[in-house]
């Protein structure tokens, strides 16, 4: 009778029990002479015997049992289907003998490297059927466990969606591995999945992955476990993510002459000391590595991620751009490179103040280099930035090296107030003083006092027009009687000298108050003519002198500015 035997790792050898008759012919085996397998896998050995069925009885069990090359059979065995012989202990649910050993099948599962020798079988059937196969004893190799493989089905590119798929062999079919992400990147979702490839069975687990630029460098390591209890085997493999993404410029990192290093982040303005040399590097990151240049304006400067500008002057005052691009994207950072000057009083905004329905303004403007902190301080109380205290609010803002506050004021702010709106940087302070001189003579609002202004400019016109009507007719008249006088007198002093009786001078540039007319000079040929003539004419002489006017303010001096609020 002929039977099918699988056998992972058993050698045999045809021998026939001592005392007991049995036809050699009749008990054979056929197997193959090696098996390979690797470590922690499993492998199932193909076998076929027979045994003389005169010697066996139709109703008794066939046992069969797998032992080492050199081990008895009265000692443990490594694989059986009788439940009163004992196992090694090595081989405790690794070595699996067919249910059916009439069939011929045994397995052997999680091998490992001291599987690596003979074996042979046995087969026990009563009455007196009992023989030892050791003319054929098949040999197990057991060889390294490759580690699985790791392939990524598509490029790897940040905000770009990819799978990665890690593979390995499979192991007995009741026993799958155990596969596992030790690093699972953000925006993943690990799945298993079995697949025959080749007539080979394989097991692999799929990542669905989103790749960002943090993820670039970092190990992803698929690991995969066979068997548990005290002696698992497990192999990983592990690769470095290689993520593509744009370039960013993180900052602009500034070396001064006496090699001091400050790092920019997104800056608006770099302020240097003129004269001074300084080293700019802009700090770029990207991969693959972005190609670097600067430009001043529009004109480009050098194509390496450093600048040096030696003794700054202010020809190299302007905006520069650092310009970083790869094979994935650009970025671009601009600044103004400044000339450190200490704050003075911006040209184009002059210092003011101006009053509207709930209170009054003021305003002013403040430049330097680096940006000024300013400050306002009324009557002894400091204000700055955007805050508000009461009746007292302040709005301040900076665009590059000038820096505008304006001050508002409300509520009842009746009498003198004292101002000052201080601009201050490392280069020093400049301070602007206001002198507010408040009434409270009228209650019109400003709109109904811009009215009666301009009703009573018309009025002094229409009047002024009368006036020089009515002056010049009686001009006109009374030199016609003073004609009319001279003839009738005949007398040789009849006409007034212009130095003589009835010219005043009037000096314009006396002080107010202090104006006394000069005595006009005697002319006795006239004396009665000019004294008793109700209508007599006199001239005066008008000296006007333009005052100088006050010279502008330096960068160096306070500045003071008058304003009268009228309520």
């Amino acid at each position: 009778m002929g039977y099918s035997l699988k056998v992972l790792v058993l050698g045999l050898l045809s021998t026939c029990l001592q005392g007991v008759q049995c036809d050699p012919l009749k008990y054979k085996m056929n197997a193959p002479t090696a098996v390979t397998v690797p470590e922690g896998l499993c492998v199932i050995i193909p076998c076929n015997f027979t045994y003389d069925p005169d010697d066996a009885s139709s109703t008794s069990t066939l046992y069969g049992y797998w032992y080492k090359e050199e081990s008895s059979d009265k000692l443990p065995a490594v694989a059986t289907n009788d439940g009163t012989k004992s196992i090694e202990d090595y081989a405790q649910n690794r070595f699996t003998l067919s249910d059916e050993v009439a069939h011929g099948n045994s397995l052997h599962q999680r091998s490992q490297k001291s599987d690596g020798q003979k074996y042979y079988f046995r087969m026990e059937k009563e009455r007196s059927a009992k023989f030892s196969y050791k003319t054929v004893q098949p040999s197990v190799n057991v060889i390294n466990l490759e580690n699985p493989e790791i392939i990524f089905w598509g490029d790897l590119q940040a905000g770009q969606p990819v799978n990665i798929t890690c593979t390995a062999p499979g192991s007995c079919s009741l026993k799958p591995p155990h596969i596992f992400w030790k690093f699972t990147p953000r925006k993943s979702t690990p799945r298993s999945s079995e697949m025959q490839s080749n007539g080979s069975q394989v097991y692999i687990s799929m990542l669905d992955f989103m790749p960002s630029k943090t993820d670039n460098g970092k190990e992803l390591t698929c690991s995969v476990t066979y068997g548990g209890g005290a002696s698992p085997v497990s192999k990983e493999r592990t690769v470095l993510l290689n993520i593509r993404y744009a370039p960013l410029i993180q900052q602009i990192q500034v070396t001064h002459g006496n090699d001091s290093v400050k790092n920019y982040t997104a800056p608006s303005q770099i302020v240097v000391e003129k004269g001074d040399s300084v080293v700019l590097r802009c700090m770029a990151e990207g991969n693959p590595p972005a190609n670097v240049t600067w430009a001043k304006e529009s004109a480009n400067l050098t194509t390496d991620k450093v600048l040096k500008l030696s003794s700054v002057k202010m020809q190299d005052v302007g905006e520069y751009k650092c310009h970083a691009q790869n094979s994935e994207g650009s970025d671009t950072m601009s600044f103004q490179l400044s000339i450190a000057y200490r704050p003075r009083p911006c040209k184009q905004k002059r210092p003011h103040c101006w009053r509207d329905d709930s209170g009054f303004q003021c305003n002013c403007s403040i430049c330097s280099s680096p940006m000024p902190r300013i400050q306002w301080l009324v009557d002894g109380e400091t204000l700055e930035g955007n805050t508000t205290k009461g009746y007292k609010q302040v709005t301040t803002w900076i665009e590059m090296d000038v820096g505008t506050s304006t001050l508002r004021l409300t509520g009842n702010w009746d009498g003198d107030h004292h101002l000052v709106c201080s601009g201050t940087n490392a280069k020093g302070e400049y301070p602007i003083m206001f002198f507010l001189f408040s009434s409270a003579e009228s209650n019109w609002s400003q709109s109904t006092i811009n009215a009666v202004v301009a009703v009573l400019a018309v009025f002094a016109i229409v009047v002024l027009i009368v006036a020089i009507v009515l002056i010049s007719k009686k001009c006109q008249r009374k030199s016609m009687t003073d004609l009319e006088s001279h003839k009738k007198l005949r007398t040789p002093h009849s006409e007034i000298s212009p130095s003589g009786q009835g010219f005043n001078t009037i000096d314009l540039n006396k002080e107010a108050g202090n104006y006394v007319p000069k005595e006009p000079e005697k002319a006795e040929e006239s004396a009665d003519i000019v004294s008793n003539d109700p209508e007599e004419l006199h001239y005066a002489s008008i000296t006007f002198s333009v005052p100088n006017q006050m010279p502008e303010p330096t960068s160096e001096e306070p500045q003071t500015e008058y304003a009268e609020i009228k309520r």
